[in-house]
Formats: structure tokens, C-alpha cells, sequence
């Protein structure tokens, strides 16, 4: 007689949170079944599987969400690409990415944002959930972007097209997705003040925090704050670097407001002191602020004030980034390929746990985008789990499926990294198989989650 169930994962680890929402406590050890593109059942000592996979006690967690990466296709693919960029999110453990254009040609229209979701067929290997932009030039066709994408994401801080920051016109944004009921994601930092930041303390290094002050991030929440309850727009902030960031988010919470906050790694990891030492490879925007941020950041991290935690993947070639001086080098850090690695990390030193760690990652971004069919590992849901290996690694250049190598992590000590990923069932990324990108090119890519690109309910830029 054939396997009950097409796969089973034998004895793994898998986080209380991953089993139960609101669930706390000890991980526990079972297996996973999976029948079809979906989890069937979950326990221990589960019947057998047409195909199983020894877990060896492994921890198992749900496929991350990063919802924030910039895989720069069309328009500069020399940066990045969607197969590139996906198998860096495989390695990284996201099984489900949120891809913003900010490069020419932006999304501005249902049909650029068709045309965008047509694009990734047969190239994506993770799901891809693609943004929207919403610009002072789109007001006219953003209820109906809205209403069709999972978000759309405005710039209070960018070159050219892209910026928006008066209150009138944001206020006309806000108004539009809200009435499409859709979600707004905002980078917050008032374009403004950031220019008039850069006129007194230059584009350096030991100032770029005050350069891009934690000012010109606090009045932008705000801003943005005050038009959410005007409007009652769903809004989310992007790659939170401060504590008064943090203090109006967790204000607006308290008001009962529709808004959430997102936390990166590098945020949490480093401080101004680090940016004045290593120069470009941690140039992003926002900037990254003192200690005393990074301290409110992870407390903030901890007490839910900021829901969701993101990779801000950002790719630029070495020569853009490391052979100009820090005043020419674009903003932006690769994280895609150590995203979760990195948050593990900052469990094991006592940042986060493990659940706290599968909210912020994996429920939170699902709910926030309103996926009800991921974010845990329970019977019905999408088959999408990462299995991760615990061993002491260096970090190298080769580790790296993104074509943006350079990273300030490289010759950092971690501990844990992933081994295996599936998404639908179906075995996306081996590590053991080989690591190098050509590999993965050659395999058949994951199904494209058509349904997660569509409507909600189940389914050159200065910023980075």
C-alpha cells in the first residue's frame, strides 16, 4: 500500500507559536505530513509518506514572509533579478517575498502591475507578492491598484517622481487605498528635512545619522499617523530606525489606529559607531541610528510595536557600492540570503524568542497582507516550511545567491542556517545538493502563487 500522505518530515522541532496562534511554551517534537500543496497533519508518529524525510531533530519552521526586497526587474537587473533574488530569499528561508519596484518603470497602473505578476512566471522560486507604487502622478488610477495588488508603497524620502511628502497630497493617497480597502507602505522619512539634514551635516559616514535625522523619521510617522485617522488607510512603516519612531507607532496603536511597524536586522545589529567604521556597507535609508535606537528597537521588537520583521533586500554592485566614496555609494544592504540565519542569531542572544521570532516573521506579515492560507504549520495550510541545521559557519561571499555579494555580515559567526526549504510540498532549495545559483536555475521553479498577487482575503530611487 502507497504512503497515507505524499510526504512526511519526520521528528523535527517545530516552535509552539508555529503550531497554535497565541500559543507560547516549549517547541515540540513531531512530525509533518503534507498531502497535495497543503499540511495534513501534524503529531507524533504520523502514518507514512509516498516520500519522508528524516528531520534528525531539527528545528522546522514555517517559510518566512519577508515582505520588503527590491529585486530591481525590469529596468536594472545588473543589481538583481527575480531568479537571483528569489533563491537568495530560498536560502534565507522566505518562501513568500513582497517585492516593491522602486527602479524605472515604476507600477502605477493594474495593467504595469498584470504585466509585472505575468513577468515572474517561470522565473520566481519563491511566491512573490508584487507592490504597487503610489505616486502624486497615479492618483487617478491608485483606488483600482490598490484594490488588485497586495499594497502599494509610497516614498516620503526619494529622488525625483517617487517623493511624496505634502500633507495635501498625501492625504488624497491615503484617502484612495483606504476606500479600495487596501494597505499602504510607507517609507518614512520627510524628504524635506532629510535634504536640509544633508545640507548641515554632509553625506558621511560618522554623520549620515544625523544627516537623515531621527527627526525627519518622527514627523513623518506623524504625519502619516494623522492622515491614517483621517482616512481610516490601513498603513504599515517600513524598516523602523528609531526610538521616537517607535514612541509614535506605539502611540497611534494605543489611539486604536490601523498602523504597524516593520523591524530589519541591521537595525538591531548595529549603530552609528559601525557606519562611521565601515563606511558604505552600511549606507541604507533610513539610517541606522545610536546604541540607545538599537535598544528601543529591540524592546519595541519584543513588546509587538513593531509586528512584522523584513530583510529591505536592497542590491547594488561592488563597484556602486565599495569604489566610490561613501558620498556616491547608493543606500541599500543585501539581506535576502541571511535573513532568517540572522534573526536566529538574535534569538539565541536573548532578543527575541523562538514564537516571538514565528509572530514577527511568519503570522504577522500573513496577517498583515491578509493571507490566511500561511504563516503556521497546521492542517490546511500551504505546505511551505524551512528546516534549519545547527552548525558553526563564517560567513563568506559564496554563501551569497544574490548577485550584490559585498555585505557587511561577511566574516560574521552564525550558528544556525537553513538546510531545506519546500514550498507547496515541493522541495525548493537543498543545501546539501549543491549551493551554487546555476543549480537552482536548473531545476523547475515553485508554481507562482497567482492567487497572493490578487485581491486580499486568501489569497531610480533615494531610498535604497
Amino acid at each position: 500500500m502507497s504512503g497515507s500522505f505524499d510526504l512526511v518530515v519526520r521528528d523535527v522541532v517545530v516552535p509552539a507559536a508555529a503550531l497554535a496562534e497565541g500559543a507560547r511554551g516549549e517547541p515540540q517534537r513531531v512530525d509533518v505530513a503534507v498531502r497535495g500543496e497543503r499540511i495534513a497533519a501534524v503529531g507524533p508518529a504520523l502514518a507514512r509518506g509516498a516520500l519522508e524525510v528524516a528531520g534528525g531533530g531539527a528545528l522546522l519552521l514555517p517559510g518566512l514572509i519577508d515582505n520588503h526586497v527590491h529585486f530591481r526587474e525590469p529596468g536594472a537587473t545588473w543589481k538583481e533579478g527575480y531568479v537571483t533574488g528569489t533563491s537568495a530569499s530560498l536560502r534565507g528561508g522566505a518562501t513568500t517575498v513582497g517585492e516593491i519596484q522602486n527602479n524605472a518603470p515604476l507600477v502605477e497602473t493594474v495593467a504595469q502591475w498584470q504585466a509585472k505578476v505575468a513577468s515572474l512566471a517561470g522565473r520566481a522560486r519563491t511566491r512573490v507578492l508584487a507592490f504597487g507604487c503610489a505616486t502624486k502622478g497615479n492618483l487617478a488610477s491608485l483606488r483600482e491598484l490598490a484594490r488588485a495588488a497586495p499594497a502599494v508603497k509610497v516614498f516620503m524620502a526619494a529622488d525625483g517622481e517617487l517623493e511624496v511628502h505634502e500633507r495635501s497630497a498625501l492625504r488624497a493617497l491615503f484617502a484612495e487605498v483606504a476606500a479600495a480597502d487596501g494597505l499602504l507602505l510607507v517609507h518614512a522619512e520627510m524628504g524635506p528635512l532629510v535634504r536640509a539634514g544633508l545640507e548641515r551635516f554632509g553625506d558621511h559616514a560618522a554623520d549620515f545619522h544625523r544627516a537623515r535625522s531621527v527627526e525627519a523619521e518622527r514627523a513623518a510617522i506623524d504625519l502619516c499617523n494623522e492622515l491614517s485617522a483621517e482616512t481610516g488607510a490601513r498603513v504599515h512603516y517600513y524598516h523602523v530606525s528609531s526610538a521616537l519612531a517607535c514612541e509614535s507607532i506605539r502611540a497611534a496603536k494605543a489611539r486604536g489606529l490601523p498602523v504597524s511597524g516593520a523591524a530589519c536586522a541591521h537595525y538591531l545589529l548595529f549603530c552609528d559607531a559601525d557606519v562611521a567604521q565601515r563606511g558604505a556597507l552600511l549606507k541604507c535609508n533610513p539610517s541606522i541610528k545610536t546604541a540607545l535606537d538599537r535598544v528601543a528597537l529591540r524592546a519595541a521588537l519584543r513588546d509587538g510595536t513593531l509586528d512584522v520583521i523584513q530583510s529591505d533586500h536592497a542590491p547594488h554592485p561592488r563597484a556602486e557600492k565599495l569604489e566610490r566614496p561613501f558620498r556616491g555609494a547608493p543606500s541599500g544592504i543585501p539581506g535576502a540570503d541571511l535573513f532568517l540565519p540572522l534573526w536566529l542569531s538574535l534569538v539565541d542572544d536573548g532578543v527575541l524568542t523562538l514564537d516571538q521570532l514565528v509572530e514577527r516573521g511568519c503570522r504577522g506579515p500573513a496577517r498583515l497582507h491578509r493571507l490566511a492560507d500561511r504563516g503556521a504549520l497546521e492542517p490546511g495550510l500551504l505546505a511551505d516550511f524551512v528546516r534549519v541545521e545547527s552548525c558553526d559557519w563564517t560567513v563568506a561571499e559564496s554563501d551569497f545567491a544574490s548577485k550584490a555579494k559585498q555585505s557587511p555580515y561577511v566574516g560574521r559567526q552564525l550558528r544556525q542556517r537553513v538546510a531545506q526549504a519546500w514550498i507547496g510540498g515541493r522541495l525548493a532549495f537543498d543545501r546539501a545538493r549543491g549551493e551554487d545559483v546555476a543549480a537552482l536555475e536548473e531545476a523547475a521553479p515553485p508554481p507562482l502563487d497567482a492567487e497572493s498577487n490578487g485581491a486580499r482575503g486568501d489569497g531610480k530611487s533615494g531610498c535604497c
